[in-house]
């Protein structure tokens, strides 16, 4: 027993003194220029890659464009759908390229001088090539939804810092590339070759792992190539560089060309253009005040019935902009820009009904604060008094919200079709923007070769008649002709200057996308303070119910102080909510207005 121990023993020694550590790779090896299995590794990581980005863009796009957050895969499916990639092509082309797929781990190797310098630097522009092309794949399939769902790209969120950013793709990248020389270790292979040892499952596993910890802070780039081509196609230059953790200057001038909402609603508020528009809609207000068409009642849904956008955009009347549109055959991206800014302007028609509904609903807490008011102390709580207040109480609670009628989905539905429309305006614009600067070159080009060739001709007719008899008559002829062309190119050089029919829509096109833009960031806004008002009121209507329903005389003090204490703020709330939406029909108005004025001039 114990010589069998012994030659154990010894084999297991033998198998360790037969290990032999592979030598490192060369830092630059010429030789590998001239074979093939050094091309076929390229084109395999080029491959490997753009299928990765194909597959995992998508998906993120897929989810981020489902409405209903239980729908769709999730932030688990999308750690799936990363880590499964890498899994399934980290086996595929283990045998072919060693399988990296990504800038880090190829990096990685090379600094453990497992990989050639030239072969290193190959694997890099293979990865970012793939993975630019697997994300215009996703692009020229989505289309739409890739823009308006942000392509794919990595974002540091708003919660986390800049710093938390960096540390977490640090983190995360290093824990990936030392899961990558674990499991791809080749003493370990020797050792365990017994053993069937799969690399690429730990990989994968790893890859799951870190996008469930990074997906909510940065979208997870530990993979430079899969950022990189997701910024390219996107054109997002605050895109974090994995580990270098980007620009700071790109990262300044990304937060310097962000739109500051609170500047814009300075410059607007107050406005002599603002003040007509208030005065215009609280004119319609109090017309309809005054037939009695905005009469109180707990069980309608809107206070008044009256469409403002007839009565405060330009045009006025929806039917003299359709008219409009059939006799001057408006760019089809104009009239979606009018039906979508109608859409605006009914949903901010709804809200200002809901407001004033609101305000009616809520002369019932008024009342009970001055009824509380009267009353010193429990005792003064006659049967009479309290049984009013419980009364309003009752009915306040029974009433529905006005500002649930308008629900979030309109707000995300107008915000995504706005968003889409946007897009579609500024990839039209910079076509024709490309089309008419080349239109220009032409008429430059066609301009000079008249002049060059009419010059010609007119030297060949002078020589002509130079030699002829005629000389002396023919000679005033030749100069009115010179004169004449002369005229002719002057015409033509003041054609290239004047504003072209491209130009002219280009105009059109950017006073539309421009409006479209800050509608966009004034619907942001304005849903926001809907959901915060509307969370209060709820919370005041369970208040009220649940004093309605104790009958406590005590519980209705405390009831009532919160709601005197709470009175000016919740004023403030619904004042800064109705002028943020005078604010979205002014901005409206304007943009609708400026986009005419440019049809007018355009058809002169």
């Amino acid at each position: 027993m114990a010589k069998e121990v012994t030659e154990e023993a010894g084999e297991a020694s033998q198998q360790e003194r037969d290990y032999v550590e592979p030598p490192p790779a060369p830092l630059f090896d010429p030789e590998e220029l001239g074979l093939w299995s050094f091309y076929r590794a390229v084109i395999a990581e080029f491959i490997a890659t753009l299928l990765f980005l194909y597959v995992t863009v998508a998906t993120v796009i897929g989810y981020k464009k489902q409405t209903d957050p239980c729908a769709g895969v999730g932030f688990l499916g999308i750690a799936w759908s990363f880590g499964g990639m890498i899994f399934i092509l980290v086996y595929c082309t283990a045998g072919i390229s060693g399988g990296h797929i990504n800038p880090a781990v190829t990096f990685g190797l090379f600094l453990a001088r497992k990989v050639s310098l030239v072969r290193a630097i190959a694997y890099m522009v293979a990865q970012c090539l793939g993975a630019i092309c697997g994300v215009g794949i996703v692009k020229g399939i989505m289309k739409d939804f890739y823009n308006a769902q942000g392509g794919g790209a990595n974002t540091v969120a708003a919660t986390y810092s800049k710093g938390t950013a960096l540390g977490a793709e640090i983190i995360g990248t290093f824990v990936l590339v030392y899961i990558v020389l674990s499991a791809t270790d080749p003493k370990r292979n020797a050792r365990d070759s017994h053993v069937p040892v799969l690399a690429p499952l730990p990989i994968g596993f790893a890859v799951f792992m870190v996008h469930l910890a990074t997906i909510p802070i940065t979208g997870t780039g530990i993979n430079p190539a899969r950022s990189f081509g997701a910024a390219v196609i996107y054109n997002n230059d605050k895109v974090w560089d994995d580990q270098a953790g980007g620009s700071r200057d790109e990262c300044a001038q990304g937060l310097s060309n962000k739109l500051n909402v609170n500047e814009e609603y300075k410059k607007a508020f107050r406005t002599e253009s603002y003040v007509e528009m208030w005065s215009k809609i609280q004119g319609q207000l109090r017309r309809k005040s005054v037939d009695g068409i905005d009469r109180l009642s707990s069980s309608s849904s809107l206070p008044f019935s009256v469409h403002l956008s007839d009565h405060l955009f330009e045009p006025e009347k929806q039917q003299t902009l359709t008219e409009m549109v059939q006799s001057m055959k408006f760019h089809r991206l104009l009239i979606e820009y009018f039906e979508a800014s109608l859409e605006a302007c009914n949903l901010c028609d709804s809200l200002l009904r809901s407001i004033h509904q609101t305000r009616a609903n809520y002369r019932r807490i008024e009342r009970v604060i001055k009824l509380s008011k009267r009353v010193h102390n429990s005792a003064d709580y006659t049967e009479k008094i309290s049984g009013g207040i419980f009364g309003e109480l009752a009915a306040y609670a029974l009433l529905r919200n006005p500002l649930s009628f308008v629900s979030p989905l309109q707000f995300r539905d107008v915000h995504d079709n706005n968003l889409v429309l946007l897009h579609r305006l500024t990839s039209d614009l910079r076509k024709i923007r490309r089309k008419a600067k080349f239109n220009r070159i032409c008429k430059k080009i066609g301009g000079y070769c008249l002049v060059i060739s009419h010059t010609a001709l007119l030297i060949a007719l002078l020589v002509i008649a130079l030699h002829g008899i005629v000389v002396i008559v023919a000679a005033p002829a030749l100069v009115g002709c010179s004169k004449c062309l002369f005229r002719k190119k002057i015409k033509l050089l003041h054609g290239v200057f004047k504003t072209s029919s491209l130009e002219k829509l280009c105009a059109q096109l950017d006073v539309a996308a421009k409006g479209t833009y800050i509608l966009i960031n004034d619907f942001d806004t304005v849903s926001r303070l809907v959901r915060s008002l509307c969370d209060e009121l709820e919370h005041k209507k369970a208040l009220a119910d649940m004093c309605a329903r104790s009958k406590n005389t005590e519980l209705l003090k405390e009831v009532v102080k919160e709601f005197y204490m709470h009175d000016s703020y919740y004023q403030e709330q619904l004042d800064e909510l109705e002028e943020h939406i005078y604010l979205c029909f002014h901005t409206i108005n304007r943009s609708r207005r400026l986009v005419i004025q440019e049809i007018m001039v355009a058809q002169q």
